[in-house]
């Protein structure tokens, strides 16, 4: 069984038409967690083109499905086997900037459940940020670890996670903006 990993994206200046198309996938996704398939890939999830290859290339990874879409706080949770679904948020992002939403920023944070890695990806115009850190490197580049030892095989979560990796997904995100401004 794959790993879940968790991806949360969040939209900036977006136009009515783009939230109205992100809105109507939070109704849409509540009876077919596959929704996005039909107005990005133009197929249904059920297509025979659908295939395990086809979600790689054109997801990022072998399934992926909505789990929330709020536009009132403005996110979209997807949920995807082992990778983040980076082909998939760039096809999203060029969706919705053709949807009069030229100074979109689109930013994401990922997290495998383990987690065996954490990241951040972000998109504006041609510009494109990621970062990824697993797990042997948790302590070097976030300043935790999501567990820690409680004996000699024992391990309870480390309270100090979220935190870490919150503070760290938030100065990518500072170094993706002053990216952006650089090269705007």
């Amino acid at each position: 069984m794959a790993n879940n990993v968790t991806t949360h994206i969040t939209f900036e200046n977006l136009s009515p038409k783009a939230k109205d198309f992100l809105a109507s996938l939070s109704e849409k996704r509540k009876e077919d967690e596959y929704c996005y398939m039909i107005p990005l890939y133009g197929m249904d999830v059920n297509d025979d083109k659908a295939n395990y290859d086809w979600f790689c290339e054109n997801i990022g990874a072998k399934w992926m499905y909505l789990e929330d879409v709020d536009m009132d706080i403005g996110y979209m949770n997807c949920v995807s086997a082992w990778s983040a679904p980076v082909p998939f948020m760039d096809r999203l992002y060029e969706y919705l900037v053709s949807l009069d939403s030229p100074d979109l920023i689109l930013w994401a944070t990922i997290e495998d459940e383990m987690p065996n890695f954490v990241g951040v990806y972000g998109r504006h115009g041609e510009d494109s940020y990621q970062d990824e850190i697993v797990e042997d490197f948790y302590q070097e580049e976030i300043g935790d670890v999501p567990f820690i030892a409680d004996g000699e095989d024992d391990f309870e979560f480390n309270d100090n996670w979220p935190e870490a990796v919150s503070t760290w997904s938030d100065n990518h995100y500072s170094l993706f903006l002053n990216e952006i401004k650089t090269n705007g």
